[in-house]
């Protein structure tokens, strides 16, 4: 999956480069019920990974967002609209083979 381009792959990159206030786009609907849907914008409140790993070493265990539209419960304390993002897999056909990104 590596190989395969990020047009072969349905738009899926094989690096992703984030860093705190970066703008995003949500490119799918997450979380319908309180405004996160397919190009809601926000922006990264911060990163985190797990605490048994190396950041430099491994991938992020979450992205810590803040969307413009989300209606939902604040979290821990924060009053800004603040929404937890874990990682996904997602599949795509190449060459009759399914193949995954993070």
């Amino acid at each position: 999956a590596n190989r395969v381009t990020k047009e072969e792959a349905d738009n899926l990159y094989t690096e992703l480069y984030v860093c705190l206030g970066v703008r995003i786009m949500l490119i799918t609907n997450l979380w319908t019920k309180v405004g996160l849907v397919n190009s809601t914008m926000g922006s990264i409140h911060d990163i985190a990974w797990d605490t048994r790993k190396d950041p430099i070493a491994s991938l992020l265990s979450v992205i810590i967002v803040k969307f413009d539209e989300y209606k939902g419960l604040d979290f821990l304390g924060y009053k800004l609209g603040i929404v937890l993002v874990f990682l996904v897999i997602r599949s795509f056909e190449y060459k009759g083979s399914t193949c995954s990104r993070i």
